[in-house]
């Protein structure tokens, strides 16, 4: 993103604390809704997109792979997420 505020101390930082935000790495959160999945994923021209990445993955009924078959697929989501 090319830089077009002030040129003050104060706007500089704030702009690049705002850009670190979005860099940082959260862990993969269930979207139950599609407000949810716009906040976190496609953002509007009033609402800039949560985070720099949205990765959606489709993951087996938990009744077919259980508690820890889930968990590991979200610990593989969540290791691509820090990686990239």
């Amino acid at each position: 993103a090319k830089y077009s505020g002030m040129r003050d101390a104060k706007t500089i930082i704030d702009f690049a604390r705002t850009k670190y935000k979005k860099t940082i790495a959260v862990p993969a959160a269930e979207m139950t809704s599609q407000d949810m999945f716009e906040e976190r994923c496609t953002g509007s021209e009033s609402h800039p997109r949560k985070y720099h990445m949205c990765l959606v993955g489709f993951l087996p009924d938990i009744l077919d792979t259980q508690a820890s078959g889930r968990n590991a697929y979200i610990e593989m989501m969540n290791n691509v997420s820090r990686t990239h």
